[in-house]
């Protein structure tokens, strides 16, 4: 009897939720591996319509009833899957940010780290949220962002920092591939492109940011360094916090230490199975 593809990994995550009560990091609910399958085979992503654009060098991308503008030099081909992880709905989707502890809606100020295309700033403005700052290292991708965002910004409602989250602030050196911008990453110095970077802490006082916000991150596994960086603004304002962990395997529990070292007082909670990789590993870290 031949095996197709699907029942294959079906049953791969199953033995993967099943392991995990055996041994590993984290331990899974039913409901993370329900999460995990109801992405991988049902999810539904709408398709991206591309028009020329008169801005220099961007195209204009309708996508589920949103316009963005994206560097025409890169492909697009991701936007349909990152606006599934943003938009589709919580109770489904194991990569939604939209946990109810963090009441976006309420946030006096959003930190969008890592913004890329944007889909989460407009989530949370949509939301009702008062404020966004995005942080976007890459220049073709803020240009972009400058340019769908730009009534938000003479509203008073965006802004954008050019430029990384680090434990110290300086420069930082990203790893770019063209067909895969939303997976730029920090690499080591002396190669990738040099971009700026500063603290959460630096960028709360060059943006006067107090209590009552949320941090969301989906840097490609810097999150642990920009958490490094924000000790005194997590012990002080306590923002509440939604970060991608699934980079690396240990990642989600590094997050966790940091985050309690800084502020005892943070509930803290992993969400969703990722089995993309192996072994399994939590989506997303939140705190409050």
């Amino acid at each position: 009897m031949s095996l197709s593809t699907p029942f294959i990994q079906r049953n791969k995550a199953l033995f993967s939720y099943l392991v995990s009560h055996v041994s590993g990091a984290y331990k899974f609910s039913r409901n993370d591996l329900s999460l995990y399958l109801n992405e991988r085979y049902h999810m539904q992503r709408p398709s991206v319509d591309a028009s020329a654009s008169p801005e220099h060098g961007l195209v204009q991308l309708e996508i589920g009833g949103h316009r963005i503008f994206w560097p025409s030099a890169m492909a697009y081909g991701d936007l349909s899957w990152l606006y599934g992880e943003v938009f589709a709905p919580w109770s489904g989707n194991p990569a939604s940010y939209d946990h109810p502890a963090l009441e976006i809606g309420t946030a006096g100020w959003v930190v969008d780290a890592g913004a890329c295309e944007g889909f989460f700033s407009l989530f949370a403005l949509e939301k009702g949220a008062h404020r966004v700052i995005a942080a976007e290292p890459l220049e073709p991708l803020w240009r972009a962002l400058r340019t769908t965002f730009a009534e938000h910004a003479d509203a008073g409602r965006f802004e954008l920092f050019e430029g990384a989250l680090g434990r110290t602030s300086g420069t930082a050196n990203l790893d770019l591939d063209p067909l895969h911008a939303c997976d730029a990453s920090v690499v080591s110095s002396g190669t990738g492109i040099s971009v700026p970077c500063v603290t959460l802490d630096e960028l709360a006082e060059r943006y006067h940011l107090a209590v009552g916000g949320i941090i969301k991150m989906y840097i490609e596994g810097a999150e642990m360094d920009a958490l490094t960086g924000a000790g005194l603004l997590l012990r002080e304002c306590k923002p509440k916090l939604a970060v991608a962990v699934y980079h690396e395997y240990d990642n989600a529990n590094l997050c966790a230490g940091i985050i309690r070292d800084a502020n005892p007082a943070y509930t803290i909670e992993f969400r969703g199975m990722s089995d993309w990789l192996t072994p399994p590993r939590p989506y997303l870290l939140f705190a409050w």
